[in-house]
């Protein structure tokens, strides 16, 4: 539901701000409704009572003949010095005397709201103390709270701020509940949940924001409906393109598998390269599972024998090095018995990636070490596999960038002229920078770790594999 009358935001804290100031009335309200209150009920005296009590005692003292028989009020403190200025009766404390003396012999007064009252008889003069000033009537509370003004305040400024703190919970309640619809639009945003219902704001701020948020969606919907058609219709062609594929390399299969019934000697080649067709049928099936939505076969990780998987594979990479010439050389040659949480398809090809990365930078008749150890890391076991080889090694810029998508090592292009027979010419995913990329992306799909380095002994490239253990 739309709504149709909004505020700004500086109107709401100007209502506030009202708010406020009225809250300051009312206490200033409060506390001079208390004041006259005490003084109706005769809660407090004014404050010259002391003042009157005082002029009336002056008036006595000049009058009577006996002072003993004058009652001293309560309020006013009296003292009677002798000629000699000495006192011989009174009832103020030592402090209060001084005080007294210094106002009769110099006329100063050192306390504000003290004052004095000299009465002068024969041989004998009297200073009379009172206090201007409110104060109560119950002389047990003139005790406790001499001044009732600051009684007063202090119930006026608790009052102001209980107003206070209503006036901002209220507004931060308001404010609260119009910051929601941002909350929400925020939230659905950050789940990139585009198709969400439209909310509204009292407050023309946040409406505006709003509908900058929907507006947005809007557009980022259409966007994407374009995008997800795109690679919908891109989905397709690359499985029709990939199904058309299997027909050409059926016939392939077929015609190596007639060359090695009829071959004469050693067909070593000819399985390789029926092999390898069998391995391409397997790559374009996964390219039509995950063009058409089936990835999920693809991805599924199970607990494997490693030891089973690396004896299949260390067939494959010796085969693979044979071409060159090259010696694999493994440390240890057993292995204790390691499982690990893997997609077999998955991780032969990233360690594959490697492999033919190593063999591809390696000099004819050269070696590649391969060492596979248990090791700790954050107190949890891993399978380290480390892959050496007596290559060129990485560039320093190659370290940074060797698992970066595309990116081919300078150092790659300028093999010496008698090291020419490294480089193959074919376009494969290594030569077009996709090798350690892919690699590094699987072992991360493992929750592994690929880092790159370069081998003090040999010179070349020290690539290490770190993938998690089943405890």
């Amino acid at each position: 539901m739309e709504v149709k009358k909004t505020k700004s935001l500086r109107r709401l804290f100007w209502s506030f701000l009202i708010r406020l100031i009225a809250g300051i009335l009312i206490s200033a309200f409060v506390a001079f409704f208390i004041f006259q209150a005490m003084m109706t009920f005769e809660i407090m005296y004014p404050a010259n009572y002391s003042e009157i009590k005082a002029q009336k005692l002056e008036s006595m003292l000049q009058k009577s003949e006996n002072i003993n028989d004058i009652e001293m009020p309560y309020d006013v403190k009296f003292v009677c010095f002798d000629n000699d200025y000495k006192a011989i009766q009174g009832n103020m404390t030592d402090e209060e005397l001084s005080y007294a003396k210094d106002f009769l012999l110099l006329g100063k007064r050192k306390l504000p709201s003290v004052y004095y009252i000299i009465v002068r008889r024969e041989n004998k003069t009297f200073v009379l103390q009172y206090y201007i000033g409110i104060q109560f009537k119950n002389t047990k509370l003139r005790r406790i709270i001499p001044n009732p003004i600051v009684l007063i305040i202090l119930i006026s400024s608790v009052i102001f701020i209980l107003i206070c703190i209503y006036l901002t919970k209220q507004f931060s309640k308001k404010l609260k509940k119009e910051l929601e619809p941002l909350y929400f639009v925020a939230e659905k945003v950050s789940e990139q949940d585009l198709d969400f219902e439209r909310k509204y704001s009292k407050i023309s701020e946040f409406e505006n924001i709003l509908t900058a948020f929907y507006n947005m969606s809007e557009s980022l919907k259409t966007s994407l409906k374009e995008k997800w058609k795109s690679e919908n219709l891109k989905r397709e062609q690359i499985a029709a393109l990939a199904h058309d594929l299997k027909t050409p390399l059926t016939i392939v299969q077929g015609n190596l598998d007639l060359a090695m019934e009829s071959a004469e000697g050693d067909s070593e080649y000819l399985k390789d390269a029926s092999e390898s067709c069998e391995k391409i049928k397997i790559y374009i099936k996964r390219l039509i599972d995950i063009s058409t939505n089936r990835s999920q076969a693809v991805s599924k990780f199970e607990e494997i024998d490693f030891n089973f998987f690396w004896d299949s594979l260390y067939s494959k990479i010796e085969s693979m090095a044979h071409k060159k010439s090259i010696e694999i050389i493994q440390e240890p040659k057993t292995l204790d018995k390691i499982k690990i949480n893997a997609n077999d398809f998955l991780l032969e090809r990233g360690i594959t990636n490697i492999i033919s990365n190593a063999i591809r930078f390696s000099n004819i008749n050269s070696k590649i070490n391969i060492y596979i150890n248990k090791i700790e890391v954050d107190e949890k076991q891993k399978l380290e596999i480390c892959i050496e080889d007596y290559g060129i090694g990485f560039s320093e810029e190659g370290l940074k960038r060797a698992k970066e998508e595309f990116y081919m090592d300078d150092k790659s292009r300028t093999v010496k002229s008698n090291q020419s027979s490294v480089v193959s010419k074919d376009k494969t995913e290594l030569n077009a920078g996709l090798g350690l990329h892919i690699a590094d992306t699987i072992i991360k799909q493992h929750n592994g770790e690929l880092i790159l380095s370069n081998s003090k002994k040999t010179r070349g490239a020290f690539v290490r594999v770190i993938l998690p253990l089943i405890e």
